[in-house]
């Protein structure tokens, strides 16, 4: 029993090690970040139908958000933006540091290097290749997939699938594409990786449950495919996309030149070594994963 305890203490102890290594490397103390400009006020009308009655932009029709919106709605309505933010962002840096522990401890990585990891990680001049893409920020929708596309592939490294096809759908659910990508890199990772009688009796027997914690995201899948997009809508996305984050679709505006084709080149290389090298059932796993 005591060794149980202490084992349980050093591990909450070193969850809220990350979470302070987290939050020294990325918090954004005082102000907002990114998409919490945007993020932050349509949590907000979500619960609040009668704030800013007039306003074009936040009374559009946003279902894509709608998941997360009710649960950092309340917080916004409640609390303000400044504290509601702060608050949300500590909730979030949390979650983050829990969610990479379990994905770190599932490939057997010792602490010293976790934290690591978690630092240079978050130091780096952008936390992706290109695209001025992030994950651990402000507090929005698209960190809390992340963090349940990780924890979905750390379950399904721990050959738990139906909990790794649970988180799934809760990414998809709390931001589309977030959690639509890292569906795809899962099914290719275990095409590649997995036996074809353990890929029909142990996997997909237990891909439905994605479809049920889903719920959220699924919706507007079908309704992108099928509905035609109305002028105020298309307004919005130009005003989004096209102006408020160019970054995100236009090559001429990703960082330093040639480099990240070459770290682009360079990763793919390891990864198809570490694939076809190594002989850690987990490690071929995730290799295929970052492949995907």
């Amino acid at each position: 029993m005591q060794i149980a305890t202490k084992g349980r203490v050093i591990r909450i102890l070193q969850i809220f090690s990350l979470w302070l290594v987290a939050i020294a490397s990325a918090f954004p103390f005082g102000g907002y970040h990114a998409n919490e400009f945007n993020k932050l006020p349509l949590a907000r009308k979500a619960v609040e139908s009668d704030w800013l009655a007039q306003d074009w932009y936040l009374n559009l029709r946003s279902e894509y958000y709608d998941t997360f919106n009710q649960l950092l709605g309340p917080l916004m309505s409640g609390l303000g933006f400044e504290a509601g933010a702060t608050i949300g962002r500590l909730v979030v840096y949390l979650l983050f540091s829990i969610v990479l522990y379990i994905f770190c401890r599932s490939l057997r990585i010792q602490f010293a290097l976790i934290l690591a990891i978690v630092y240079l990680f978050l130091n780096v001049q952008d936390q992706s290749l290109v695209a001025g893409e992030w994950i651990l920020g402000g507090v929005e929708s698209k960190t809390v997939a992340y963090a349940f596309s990780l924890l979905a592939l750390a379950t399904f490294l721990q050959q738990r699938y139906w909990l790794g096809f649970a988180w799934a759908g809760a990414a998809l659910s709390t931001h589309v594409l977030t959690g639509l990508y890292a569906m795809f890199c899962i099914v290719f990772a275990c095409v590649l990786t997995l036996r074809g009688e353990v890929l029909s009796s142990k996997v997909l027997s237990k891909s439905w449950i994605f479809f049920l914690t889903g719920l959220g995201g699924i919706p507007v899948i079908i309704n992108q495919l099928i509905a035609r997009s109305t002028i105020d809508s298309l307004r919005a996305g130009m005003l989004y996309v096209t102006f408020r984050n160019p970054h995100h679709l236009l090559p001429s505006a990703w960082w330093d030149g040639r480099r990240w084709k070459v770290e682009l080149i360079l990763s793919v290389i390891l990864f198809i070594w570490v694939y076809s090298r190594s002989r850690s059932q987990n490690l071929r796993f995730v290799a295929a994963y970052a492949l995907g």
